[in-house]
């Protein structure tokens, strides 16, 4: 075959890139394939310098509205939003799976494939009669982001002391969703403040929406005074080594949880009820909720909660390995599925 395949990619988000980086990387460094990048946002100019901060010599940047009129054989997108209409295939691979249930959408019908992450979005979106069961748009892949908790690449030690905390030390991550309803903006500071000098390494990993806005909070302009004494805010967009790095982990409905069912180990979830009110019309609270954790209200509920998680680790085991087996196809080795499938739709050998 001597025409080279023509591969256009869509992110709005920084965590659009890292759901797909180790597929991107695998179409750059096959030579049938010329992989194209395009953005559309209102935080990076021009937009396309949302792919500044990773690792994708290689791939051509193209102007968004240039990129919407030209035709690509194969347009991969993370996001709903659908840039490439005169693409040849248009393949939706989501970006994680929440419980907040916003994907679960008519929008996708305007997509060819749809990547899954796992048998949870296929059941939810025949439950919302957006699909059938056997719809044709339907690919078993998983999520490439996590293949990394599983795998053995990522480095416990070397990343806590890269950020000069002490391995040997209990290790929890706090992860909240962005929306203003959320727990950063109820119990975020005073729980931030009250891990200072503490027994544990306590990281902070914000949705990088969150540093985008200055309302309730700057965020960007709060990080310096609270970080030291044990608390380290990680900036890097992949989350994937924090929650490898953490013995437990707080949330409330980011689909980080979701993900850190794979390590099987401890959560806890801060309550928050104007959130879920906020998505009252889609949340779902009944397949899996906020039941793979324990719940706490109030910053001293949650310290409770952290040493209870400590003490018995297989508490709630039973639904995180449920999640874990509905949530994600092909788990350690989702990377492997979507390339594969990829070349399929190109009619790579």
């Amino acid at each position: 075959m001597s025409e080279r395949r023509k591969v256009l990619f869509f992110a709005k988000n920084p965590n659009n890139i890292v759901a797909y980086l180790r597929v991107l990387r695998r179409l750059l460094i096959d030579s049938r394939i010329e992989l194209y990048v395009t953005s559309k946002n209102d935080f990076t100019h021009p937009a396309t310098r949302i792919f500044d901060e990773f690792d994708l010599d290689g791939a051509r940047r193209v102007n968004h509205r240039v990129a919407s009129m030209q035709r690509y054989d194969l347009y991969l997108s993370p996001d709903m939003y659908l840039l490439g209409k005169r693409c040849t295939t248009k393949v939706h691979t989501f970006h994680g799976i929440s419980i907040k249930g916003k994907a679960f959408s008519d929008k996708v019908l305007a997509y060819d494939r749809l990547f899954l992450i796992g048998p949870y979005q296929r059941r939810r979106f025949v439950e919302l009669g957006v699909l059938a069961e056997d719809d044709a748009r339907f690919v078993n892949i998983g999520m490439p982001k996590t293949d990394s908790l599983i795998d053995g690449t990522l480095d416990r030690k070397e990343f806590l002391a890269s950020h000069d905390l002490d391995p040997a030390r209990p290790t929890v991550l706090y992860a909240p969703t962005w929306r203003p309803e959320c727990s950063l903006y109820e119990v975020g500071e005073e729980l931030v403040r009250s891990m200072r000098g503490g027994p544990y390494n306590f990281l902070v990993k914000l949705h990088d929406i969150v540093y985008r806005t200055t309302r309730p909070v700057d965020w960007s302009t709060m990080i310096p005074k609270l970080e030291g004494q044990g608390v380290r805010f990680i900036r890097e967009a992949d989350s994937s080594p924090a929650l490898h790095a953490a013995n437990v982990l707080i949330s409330d409905a980011s689909s980080v949880a979701n993900e850190y069912t794979l390590l099987d180990r401890p959560l806890v979830f801060i309550d928050v009820p104007r959130l879920f009110a906020k998505y009252e019309k889609t949340v779902d609270l009944d397949s899996w909720g906020q039941r793979s954790g324990t719940v706490a209200r109030g910053v001293r509920e949650i310290h409770k909660a952290i040493e209870r998680a400590l003490s018995d680790p297989d508490e709630h085991r039973e639904m995180r390995s449920k999640i874990a087996e509905e949530g994600f196809y092909n788990a350690g080795h989702a990377t492997d599925a979507a390339v594969g499938e990829i070349g399929r739709i190109l009619e790579l050998d």
